[in-house]
């Protein structure tokens, strides 16, 4: 134990001399935001630090992501440890791209930061060779799913399977010889904790065709307005019929395609998430949502496609990983700053992961404003981007440690709702396409 514990003092030491790069890492990728599967500029800025400290890697998986492997001095399990590659569209934040009006309003740049962070400490400090087991440093694209039909695109033309960055690694093997995986999500205040478990989804992107005519005369014309504005009415409608334990949540855009006040709207375009608690719960939401959707079209005599779109699975909390986290992190802050939170109905593809294998998506402190907002910002640089790194290299000593005696009572008690097949099956055959034309 005192060895070990002298190990974590040692890592801590490391991060705290690599500080300030770790910091420019973070700022700078704070100011290169990009949207998911285009993360090009993020994902060579992290190869190129990966190369100058001498840590092997491979890259382009999942079109922009990375993986970096550092080996321990004897056998035993891998953990996987995670940050996030891609922005969001924020496009009135005050760093957001002019181009594309992605910002990183999520805290994506400090989970990159705090990752690399973790990679050059154990590269330097010299404790690989103590560790019974292997760890891997993934940066993982596109967690936020947006830009759907581009990513439609991108699977049409064969590059990717599924439209987010965590599920496409599941996909394409990078969690093949993965025992367990952590990430940590950066938050409000100078607080920690974690939330017992996130919502999952599916996404439906609908179109609504009609018929055009002059708005003085709209008897001749099929309005998709209407139809769209009576499908939200249906799924309103539904919300007395969602079980309060399900935390269902459904919510919609929609985009007037060729808008004219005069002129009757004759395609609509419309996407919907549709989250909840279980699959089961996503299920017989997502049924619904087809009803409500249907019911537009029908009451107008509109067409209306459904494309399903498999989202995110909810997430599953490893209690002893989070034991784990925990102790680490009160190393740090005051124990009346750690919180406990119930279930949430936001959602992530961490949740994918902690499906296959034993997981965590437990939170930091350092930022300010809002979630998703213009008014986002790292305040707490120290804490956002440097103690994030002190606190994924200190859970994978206590992990690894000691023949990795706690990892392998974890991966051995683990029961675990899919495997890899079970789960790739699952989201293979959410994808769907159904048309319900009632114009003839």
């Amino acid at each position: 134990m005192k060895k070990r514990e002298k190990a974590k003092k040692e890592i801590c030491k490391v991060i705290d001399k690599h500080s300030k790069e770790i910091i420019e890492i973070g700022e700078k990728i704070f100011r290169m935001p990009e949207k998911g599967f285009q993360e090009f500029k993020t994902s060579s800025y992290v190869q190129e630090i990966l190369e100058k400290k001498d840590i092997p890697f491979r890259s382009g998986l999942a079109i922009t992501g990375v993986r970096a492997d550092l080996k321990g001095g004897k056998k035993g399990p891998t953990l996987a440890l995670l940050g996030e590659l891609d922005a969001l569209p924020v496009p009135d934040h005050p760093l957001a791209d002019k181009q594309t009006g992605a910002a990183h309003a999520c805290g994506h740049n400090a989970q990159i930061a705090g990752l690399l962070g973790a990679a050059i400490a154990f590269k330097n400090s010299g404790i690989m060779p103590y560790l019974s087991g292997n760890i891997s440093f993934m940066a993982v694209p596109a967690e936020e799913l947006n830009d759907i039909e581009y990513r439609l695109s991108l699977r049409k033309k064969g590059k990717i399977s599924f439209l987010a960055g965590k599920q496409e690694f599941i996909k394409i093997g990078c969690f093949d010889d993965v025992d367990m995986a952590m990430m940590i999500h950066t938050t409000m205040g100078n607080k920690a904790g974690f939330t017992e478990s996130h919502n999952g989804f599916v996404f439906k992107f609908s179109s609504f065709e009609g018929k055009a005519a002059h708005a003085a005369g709209p008897h001749s014309g099929i309005n998709t307005l209407q139809a769209a504005n009576i499908a939200l009415t249906a799924l309103n409608a539904q919300n007395e019929t969602f079980k309060d334990n399900d935390r269902v949540r459904v919510h919609s855009v929609y985009e007037i395609l060729n808008p004219a006040v005069n002129v009757v709207p004759p395609k609509v375009i419309m996407e919907t998430q549709v989250r909840a608690s279980s699959v089961e719960s996503i299920i017989e939401t997502a049924n619904k949502t087809d009803r409500a959707l249907k019911a537009g079209a029908l009451a107008l005599g509109a067409k209306v496609s459904i494309q399903t779109i498999p989202g995110y699975m909810p997430t599953v909390q490893n209690k002893k990983l989070i034991e784990i986290y925990k102790k680490n992190v009160l190393s740090f802050i005051p124990e009346e700053n750690f919180f406990y939170s119930p279930p949430r109905a936001s959602s992530t593809d961490m949740g994918d992961v902690s499906q296959v294998i034993p997981s965590i998506h437990p939170y930091l402190g350092g930022a300010e404003g809002s979630s998703h907002g213009n008014n986002y910002n790292i305040k707490d640089k120290k804490m956002a981007y440097v103690t994030s790194a002190k606190m994924l290299a200190l859970c994978a000593i206590d992990l690894l440690w000691d023949g990795a005696v706690e990892a392998k009572t974890i991966i051995k008690e683990a029961k675990m709702p899919f495997t890899k097949e079970e789960y790739l099956a699952i989201q293979e055959k959410t994808f769907k396409k159904t048309v319900h034309n009632y114009t003839k």
